[in-house]
């Protein structure tokens, strides 16, 4: 649970990213550099590969613009593209479904995980999900209780810490919002259930636009049976080529 302590303790610290230059006069030079932030943190670790799990489907970063951001994945995706993959899915992995996979960064550093929080029942549309975990004190006392609500519709996140007991004299909470997006761009288009398999796998299919990937599916869609069919293995040749040779199949849009 060390991970959980950190990622409280981040939410406390005042951000001082907001601080003016107490000299604005002062040459170019002795000026103070830019700070560091979250997205700067994580575009390094995004060009060095480090999200390449099923685990790292979205990532979150939080309007304070601080050095703390959070990898997160819908247990229900995680399970679609395992199967999809024809990989097989342990009896654990199975009950995972409707939790949310998580880790933290913080200044570039992985602090913990990756952990996991069951989904509540708190909800106040079908895209507004909330995930919470309850920590203990000795004799089931409450000590913290962190809860990650997500409007996986706009990618808004609303992450919320609370100490003690709502009510109590000791009840502390603390939150902060932000926005989550995909860290691989063809992660959603593999989730698309309106769209054949073997279209969604498609690599040239997964780089165009949505407009252009909306087109090609009205014109797969208006095919006759038989030309569908022919269409589908056709595509299921090419997605095997393009998976042993690394391309697309097609020109990248420009």
């Amino acid at each position: 649970m060390k991970a959980e302590w950190f990622l409280a303790g981040a939410l406390f610290v005042a951000p001082v990213w907001g601080q003016t230059n107490p000299n604005p006069g002062a040459p170019a030079a002795q000026k103070p550099a830019a700070p560091i932030t979250a997205r700067d943190y994580y575009s390094e670790l995004n060009a060095a590969d480090e999200f390449k799990t099923y685990l790292d489907e979205y990532v979150c970063f939080y309007e304070d613009d601080g050095p703390l951001f959070l990898v997160a994945a819908k247990g229900e995706d995680v399970l679609q593209l395992m199967a999809s993959n024809g990989e097989k899915i342990s009896k654990d992995l199975a009950d995972a479904k409707g939790h949310l996979f998580y880790k933290t960064y913080y200044k570039g550093v992985l602090t913990g995980g990756p952990d996991e929080m069951p989904q509540t029942k708190a909800t106040t549309a079908d895209s507004n999900v909330s995930y919470q975990l309850v920590l203990n004190q000795r004799n089931g006392r409450t000590a913290m209780t962190i809860t990650y609500t997500v409007n996986w519709a706009t990618g808004r996140i609303r992450m919320a810490v609370e100490t003690g007991v709502f009510g109590n004299r000791d009840y502390k909470m603390r939150e902060r919002y932000g926005k989550c997006e995909f860290i691989h761009p063809a992660t959603s288009v593999l989730l698309d259930q309106r769209i054949p398999k073997e279209l969604r796998e498609n690599r040239c299919f997964q780089s165009k636009t949505a407009e252009e990937r909306e087109r090609w599916l009205r014109n797969l869609n208006a095919l006759s049976p038989a030309e569908f069919d022919k269409t589908i293995k056709d595509l299921a040749v090419v997605n095997a080529s393009d998976r042993l040779l690394g391309t697309k199949g097609c020109e990248t849009p420009k």
